[in-house]
């Protein structure tokens, strides 16, 4: 963790989705996610979430946060 960051109890295992078109937003919001410890991943459009979402249910393997 960089100076003043804390990282909540428990959160490390964490599972984040990031959708939004605009990439430099994506970019900025799944860095500073991966910063406080989530695991965070990203993608551009609704379609492209809703395949990683089904994805993730058959790999057993959620989101818990989108």
């Amino acid at each position: 963790m960089k100076g003043g960051e804390r990282m909540a109890k428990g959160t490390e295992k964490t599972r984040v989705l990031v959708v939004d078109d605009n990439r430099f937003s994506r970019a900025m919001l799944t860095a500073q996610l991966r910063n406080f410890g989530l695991e965070a991943y990203s993608c551009a459009s609704g379609a492209e979430s809703l395949a990683l979402l089904k994805r993730a249910e058959i790999l057993n393997e959620e989101y818990d946060l989108i």
